[in-house]
């Protein structure tokens, strides 16, 4: 309770955020109007230190020695590589772009580790039984002996290739696969048990109804007698 409150309650919104972004659809620098920019400015600055340099008298330039010559330099060399350059720093945002991407993925994963998220995670682990937060507890308490031999009574895991589970888990699975098939057995018999009621209240029915036909039948029986005997005594 006390690592819900203070690292997990805390860190839930910015799990759930990291959760919702969509790497495919983070934008690309190549995509971007811009990159496009970038590479227009780019050119228009070649012509402007062209322009800049025409402006500048000769003269000038040679009386500022090695700083006229470096003008120079540099709108010659603008001329020749501005669109190698602009690719070269478009590289370098998209591998930060990159960076940032693998970031988050490992952030978003230690988050989910630790059980920041309300996102399911070890899915088919924790519906075989394993305990929904006990990879989180793992996680933070590795160097707990106590928490590294719990662990490892309740964690699902996998031996030559196979999925193992620990001792108190296939105890667990054991009595849970039991109380499902007892649990069907219940609700078969309860279905039989109905079905049984139900015929033998249709039964019941038929042998009341008999029953007073009969005697119906017997009382009609009797009166004829009756009449059958007066009859007689007339006669």
């Amino acid at each position: 309770q006390v690592f819900e409150d203070i690292v997990q309650t805390p860190l839930r919104d910015l799990s759930e955020d990291l959760d919702a972004l969509d790497f495919d659809k983070w934008p690309r620098a190549r995509d971007k109007k811009s990159t496009q920019n970038a590479f227009r400015n780019a050119e228009m600055l070649t012509g402007k230190c062209d322009i800049a340099a025409s402006r500048t008298s000769d003269k000038l330039l040679e009386d500022q020695g090695d700083a006229g010559g470096a003008f120079r330099e540099i709108c010659s060399t603008l001329g020749k590589t501005w669109k190698n350059a602009t690719e070269e720093m478009i590289d370098i945002v998209s591998a930060k772009r990159q960076q940032a991407i693998e970031a988050v993925k490992v952030l978003k994963a230690d988050l989910h580790a630790m059980g920041c998220s309300d996102s399911t995670h070890f899915k088919s682990q924790v519906a075989q039984g394993e305990p929904e937060h006990l990879r989180a507890i793992l996680r933070l308490f590795n160097e707990s002996k106590f928490y590294r031999d719990f662990a490892s009574y309740w964690i699902m895991g996998t031996e030559d290739g196979k999925a193992q589970a620990g001792s108190l888990l296939k105890l667990y699975q054991m009595l849970k696969k039991d109380w499902e098939e007892n649990k069907v057995k219940s609700r078969e018999l309860a279905e039989q048990q109905y079905k049984l009621e139900q015929e033998y209240g249709e039964v019941l029915a038929k042998k009341v109804d008999l029953e007073n036909k009969l005697t119906q039948a017997l009382r009609e029986r009797t009166c004829e007698e009756i009449k059958e005997r007066e009859a007689q005594q007339i006669l």
